[in-house]
């Protein structure tokens, strides 16, 4: 233990010296640390003194860096002008040893150790038994820290110069297109994972890699069978998909897939009352979802870390990760203590962006969305509207609000399937959808300019033969068939 604790003292004493000795890679090792990597007063003040020396574009010496530390009434505590000259002189030797970059690397190291050393120390009072804090909050709060602490020492680039890297852009291009060649006949230009809504394909190419994509609804409009929907749709796909429930069971995931598969309804499928010509159809969805890639996760008091844990596990599997959905984002357990139920929301969102980038996958999340006024459920929803977090909205890539209308002479009441938020494209789009969610459905309502050039000229003549001959109208081109 000692001689790592040695190591990291020695570390940033000399990084410290070999950047008053030469201060050309001192804006690289700004990338790398920052004060709170330093564990030693003494060299962290003389590190601040270097970044504030370098800030106002000064060159790096015991003179300038003497004199802001004399400013802020700090010299003293960093040992004096003399040792700031002894430091220099010192850190001409230390560089023929290594590099400002190197010693910041380990500097950057031991700092995470130490770091973890310290946090462990500080949580181990609240795993004493009388601590007041049960063991998941403890252990759910040393996973978020640790894992903003691995995220630190990512060294992954995100740095990319236009120069000499368009030939990978033109061979993503080509990729592009033969992605949408494949998936012609889904939607255009689909490069991503599908929904079952064809439109919204169109908007938004699909699903893509690191995208946060949230679906809000008030209570009863059907989000969660939206979610279904778009698990199924993405397994179809030939996807890997991780459901995370936290309102739904097991048993009442799959009703919802074998009613949305078969069209019998969730009534009958719980009471049971199912004929021979039902339970062929059943059979047939059994043989289909057996083949689907989904895996169901209904722990209600998930954290963010737990979710990641168990997305790794099983990105690191034979059945690979390329879907996550969480239903929903409100009922996520949060990682440690916050000041307000909006700051935890907030961070729950964070966690999710920061884990789809990790990942390179879309993550679904599902939130609810409160009423504008408790007179006017009729209202449309709004992006403010989001419960507990503006910060939701703010992290989303994609933000569809789903809007189910007042029923009409009792026939099914249509689901407005609202676009409102698209980084990478097309937003502020409505789509009409049939909802039956009796079956788990979720089904565009297809215009007459889109069934136009699908029935044939024949079909055609008949449909305005019938029209003419009982006076029947059929608006324009923008109205609904209803068949």
């Amino acid at each position: 233990m000692s001689s790592k604790i040695n190591l990291y003292q020695e570390a940033q004493k000399r990084l410290v010296a070999v950047m008053l000795a030469d201060d050309e890679d001192n804006n690289r090792v700004f990338e790398l640390v920052t004060s709170q990597n330093f564990l030693e007063p003494k060299w962290q003040v003389i590190f601040e003194s270097i970044t504030a020396v370098a800030r106002v574009n000064q060159p790096v010496s015991p003179v300038t860096v003497a004199a802001d530390l004399e400013t802020n009434g700090k010299l003293a505590e960093a040992g004096g002008t003399a040792e700031l000259y002894m430091l220099q002189k010192n850190g001409a030797k230390w560089l023929l040893e290594a590099s400002s970059t190197t010693y910041a690397a380990i500097v950057r190291e031991q700092a995470a150790k130490a770091f973890m050393r310290m946090t462990l120390k500080e949580h181990n009072e609240m795993l004493e038994s009388d601590s007041g804090h049960s063991a998941s909050e403890v252990i759910g709060e040393l996973q978020n820290q640790f894992n903003s602490a691995l995220y630190q020492l990512s060294d992954e680039s995100t740095i990319y110069q236009m120069a000499g890297s368009m030939d990978d852009y033109f061979k993503l291009l080509e990729e592009r297109r033969a992605i949408a060649e494949t998936n012609a006949g889904e939607a255009a230009g689909l490069q991503g994972i599908p929904s079952l809504i064809p439109s919204l394909n169109g908007y938004t190419t699909g699903w893509l890699p690191g995208q946060l994509i949230t679906i809000g609804a008030r209570t009863g409009v059907g989000k969660s069978i939206f979610a279904v929907n778009c698990a199924m749709a993405a397994a179809k796909a030939g996807k890997s998909v991780i459901f995370f429930s936290l309102e739904m069971g097991e048993t009442e995931i799959k009703d919802r897939m074998i009613a949305s598969s078969t069209g019998v309804t969730l009534n009958a499928l719980k009471q049971g009352d199912l004929n021979e010509d039902s339970m062929q159809l059943l059979q047939e969805a059994k043989d289909d979802l057996d083949s689907m890639k989904i895996q169901l996760d209904t722990d209600p008091k998930v954290t963010v870390d737990a979710i990641r844990a168990r997305a790794l596990r099983r990105a690191q599997s034979a059945e690979g990760l390329d879907f996550i959905i969480v239903d929903y984002l409100q009922l996520v357990t949060p990682a440690g203590r916050h000041s307000s139920r909006q700051e935890a929301v907030a961070e729950i969102s964070r966690n999710f962006k920061l884990l789809a980038k990790q990942l390179q996958v879309p993550i679904m999340v599902l939130v609810q969305v409160n009423r504008e006024s408790k007179d006017d459920e009729s209202a449309l929803p709004r992006m403010s509207s989001i419960r507990e977090s503006g910060a939701i909205a703010q992290d989303s890539d994609i933000v569809i609000l789903l809007h189910r209308e007042e029923s009409m002479d009792d026939a099914i009441p249509h689901t407005l399937v609202l676009l409102e938020k698209n980084r990478n494209g097309e937003a502020s789009k409505t789509i009409r959808c049939h909802s039956n969610l009796e079956c788990s459905l979720f089904r565009e309502v297809q215009r007459a300019k889109d069934i136009d050039g699908k029935i044939s000229e024949e079909d055609i003549s008949k449909l305005e033969s019938y029209a003419a001959d009982d006076d029947l109208d059929f608006g324009d081109d923008d109205d609904e068939l209803d068949f």
